[in-house]
């Protein structure tokens, strides 16, 4: 089993002290229309890194976090969850980017450890080793909910932690896949031993901003204020509301072909459900960079892995469920799903900026390959088992791996050890100026053996299934 890490836990903190003054920045991008939060906030974030056991795809790791308390030295512990309340994640959407979860503020003082607890664990997994692993056979989905004690109460360095006034601070808290997973698939998260806690560097809060990290969010649009720019948007899985500023670099995408040809934030209103990609401000803001309309007001959308297609060219297809927008009845994060197609069903995607390779399209059934990111309108959802649907329209969505270099050509990588759902030995990754790249300048920056997260659009061609990548992630850094 590779000793890789699973989850890290981003907590940018923000002390303060009674009576502390706040102060309010314009945005960079923002038109100064809306003045940022405090001072005295601060955003966090969850990722992804790294890969699971050696033969197994982690299609989906739903956890909530019950409890995260920072513990002072003196007085009473200070939540991490927005309102105190239960937070669940998806963590499998997270290898190249990251997901907010709240803004918090700490008092200054100094604290001596981090209690933290996770529960009701979903590990939905598709086994494409050689043997079967306990009741999970040979290239079978397999979906385990095994309890979770806890909480685990972390103490080591970098604690004890001083929190300065005015003066934010960072932690990272990585949960270890190689701690918590088992060779059996058995799941353990209630020892300090499977989480690890770094100290980041300060990011000042004055001058120019600048960009912490890029988040993804999803949801429903639950207001839109025109005065001031800004639009809320749920997520229905984790409950979240989050306040986004739409600044005048902000891209809009899609809302054509629903209708609005203008694409920009005119297009925006409620009940429409978006993905918003975000640049998290210095001063905990949330800064649009790009809106993209998923589905209008009123429809439902459920968006997986692909793990298997059936038909010649298919006519049915298994997912499973990473994301529902709004919250489906019968359905839940890590579920299989069994797809109908309906004979007339819409394909398409949103290239965002890339470009298609030679002989790549996503227009019918045949374009279905496991591996794929797909975001469909589901039907009437059937109990099991199996679970299922049918469908009229499916939309490609970029799919997240990680995986290992074997070669680098030019703008084109060849990786290895992809997740047992592709039945890879090897793909090509193809980048482009519209790649972004974290960790390093380009692909000329890779050697062989470097594990890199990757996100793009999987297409299959004439010669082979092939990724146009969006963002490549250098996992060493």
């Amino acid at each position: 089993m590779r000793k890789e890490r699973l989850l890290a836990i981003v907590l940018l903190l923000a002390s303060s002290v009674l009576g502390a003054c706040s102060v309010a920045q314009n945005s960079a991008e923002g038109n100064g229309a809306t003045p940022p939060p405090s001072v005295n906030t601060a955003q966090l974030s969850v990722t992804l890194s790294d890969a699971p056991p050696a033969g197994v795809s982690v299609l989906s790791f739903e956890v909530n976090i019950t409890g995260a308390l920072l513990q002072p030295v003196v007085g009473a512990d200070v939540s991490l969850l927005p309102g105190g309340r239960p937070v669940e994640i998806e963590v499998k959407k997270l290898e190249t980017e990251a997901a907010v979860l709240s803004t918090i503020s700490a008092p200054a003082g100094t604290y001596k450890g981090l209690q933290l607890t996770l529960a009701q664990p979903a590990l939905t997994v598709f086994n494409g080793g050689a043997n079967d692993i306990g009741a999970c056979r040979v290239n079978t989905t397999c979906q385990f909910k095994p309890a979770a004690a806890g909480p685990i109460t972390y103490s080591a360095a970098p604690f004890p932690l001083t929190l300065v006034a005015g003066t934010p601070a960072g932690l990272k808290i990585d949960i270890l896949l190689d701690q918590i997973i088992g060779a059996d698939l058995s799941v353990t998260l209630n020892n300090p031993s499977d989480i690890g806690v770094t100290q980041l560097a300060a990011v000042p809060l004055t001058g120019s901003r600048g960009k912490l990290d890029d988040n993804e969010f999803a949801g429903m649009v639950t207001s839109v204020n025109a005065v001031s720019n800004t639009f809320m948007v749920q997520n229905a899985n984790s409950g979240l509301t989050e306040t986004i500023i739409a600044g005048a670099n902000t891209k809009f995408e899609d809302f054509d072909e629903h209708g609005c040809g203008s694409n920009n934030f005119s297009c925006l209103s409620t009940s429409q459900l978006v993905e918003v990609e975000t640049t998290l401000q210095s001063d905990g803001s949330l800064l649009a960079k790009e809106v993209k309309l998923e589905e209008s007001r009123g429809a439902k959308s459920v968006e997986g892995t692909l793990v298997s297609v059936t038909g010649n060219p298919p006519a049915q297809f298994q997912m499973v469920v990473l994301d529902e927008e709004p919250d489906i009845a019968g359905l839940h994060l890590g579920d299989s799903l069994s797809v109908a197609l309906a004979p007339t069903a819409a394909f398409d995607t949103n290239l965002g900026g890339l470009a298609t390779p030679a002989g790549a399209s996503f227009v019918g059934p045949a374009d279905l390959i496991p591996g794929q990111d797909i975001q469909i309108e589901p039907g009437t959802i059937a109990p099991g088992p199996p679970i299922s649907t049918s469908t009229s329209h499916v939309h490609l969505h970029t799919s997240q791996f990680t995986a290992t270099v074997s070669a680098v050509n030019g703008s084109a990588i060849t990786v290895t050890g992809l997740p047992a759902v592709f039945n890879l030995s090897t793909l090509t990754v193809q980048t482009s100026s519209a790649t972004e790249f974290e960790g390093l300048l380009g692909p000329s920056g890779l050697a062989n053996g470097s594990v890199i997260s990757v996100r793009g659009l999987l297409f299959n061609t004439a010669s082979g299934p092939i990724v146009v990548a969006a963002k490549i992630r250098d996992r060493h850094h």
